[in-house]
């Protein structure tokens, strides 16, 4: 990389590739520029070892990150959409476990989406398809393999082919390997049956599995609130909406927890809702909010003070006009405030919207 004004070399790589390498591999600010001559599709005798990228064992060095991630978004908002699906294809072949690999695969399928709504060709979302299932039978890494998976069942609710959606549903509960992922796949098929197929009766038979297994888990509540919430003769397809917190005041544990925390969302990845958990040891103003990859706050989900205790809400994917939010990696910050004047609390962590 060579200063935009300046004679010198501000960074030297070695970059093995049978072509010229992408421009978009790489992140330039500024006046910066990239220049490269004599590109070599392997390693010859006598030179020094290539950079290591992925692969299990080798020191992971991505060339990608969050930046390029963010710049294949801004590629898609100018319809640029081949180009930002090139770049997901080469990061999932070239540099498959890279800690970017599953955010370019659910972006890559939300491109696919949007390339297919801009020129009307629906062809493209059976390439997409078809791609989907390459990567869950073939991908070296388990975790790219399991959102294929997830995105392929997602796809086929997408068609309304609710039967084939069961049915891939069910061979991943068969295969999963625990406890969790059981739970997420009888979670998926009680929502197949009540909003999609409209069989009560195995949508009872999925919440009564889902109340003997994970009694006390916030994702059998709330089916059970949506269970009690179909009518009885033909179902309903209508989510739970708002952010409601779970037990009185939002308080789901009476117990005073010993420090500030922010959990995990659950499930993750998620569609509609998902269930978000947060400990205050003292009574505090609490702000939390969703944001968008590009730092936009999407929802206000709390801006109150709140008593000491563990709390629990939902998001429904919704934003703050009501509006359901696309596909996408979103993020939830929480800002506690003790009103004891002590030093805020403040956290961040990452979730998956799929549809």
């Amino acid at each position: 990389m060579i200063g935009g004004t300046r004679s010198e070399v501000m960074a030297e790589i070695n970059f093995w590739t049978d072509d010229p390498p992408h421009p978009a591999k790489f992140c330039v600010e500024g006046n910066s520029t990239i220049v490269w001559d004599n590109w070599l599709g392997s390693c010859t005798s006598g030179g020094s070892a290539p950079v290591k990228i992925g692969g299990e064992g080798s020191e992971t060095m991505s060339l990608v990150g969050d930046s390029l991630l963010n710049r294949t978004l801004a590629m898609r908002g100018v319809r640029n959409y081949a180009a930002a699906l090139a770049i997901y294809t080469d990061l999932l072949a070239g540099q498959p476990h890279a800690p970017e690999a599953e955010i370019a695969l659910l972006e890559l399928r939300n491109a696919y989406h949007d390339y297919a709504d801009f020129s009307g060709n629906e062809n493209l979302r059976q390439v997409m398809r078809t791609f989907l299932r390459t990567q869950m039978n073939d991908h070296p890494n388990a975790a790219v393999k399991l959102l294929a998976k997830l995105l392929t069942a997602s796809e086929l609710m997408r068609q309304e082919d609710f039967a084939s959606a069961q049915s891939e549903y069910l061979q991943l509960l068969a295969t999963a390997s625990t406890s969790e992922q059981r739970r997420a796949c009888v979670s998926e098929l009680f929502n197949i049956s009540a909003m999609g197929l409209h069989n009560r009766a195995a949508a009872a038979g999925y919440l009564a599995r889902l109340q003997r297994e994970w009694p006390n888990h916030d994702a059998t509540k709330i089916a059970a609130l949506r269970f009690a919430s179909f009518p009885e003769r033909t179902g309903s397809n209508k989510p739970l909406g708002g952010s409601a917190p779970l037990g009185k005041d939002g308080a789901v544990n009476s117990a005073l927890p010993t420090a500030y925390r922010l959990e995990q969302n659950d499930p993750n990845p998620f569609n509609p809702s998902t269930t978000i958990r947060y400990a205050l040891t003292t009574p505090a103003r609490v702000h939390l909010a969703i944001y968008n990859v590009l730092g936009q706050r999407v929802a206000e989900l709390v801006n109150d003070v709140q008593a000491a205790g563990v709390h629990s809400l939902v998001w429904d994917g919704r934003n703050s006009a009501g509006v359901s939010v696309a596909s996408g990696v979103y993020f939830y910050r929480i800002e506690a405030q003790p009103m004891n004047a002590n030093a805020p609390f403040t956290a961040i962590k990452k979730m998956m919207l799929l549809k």
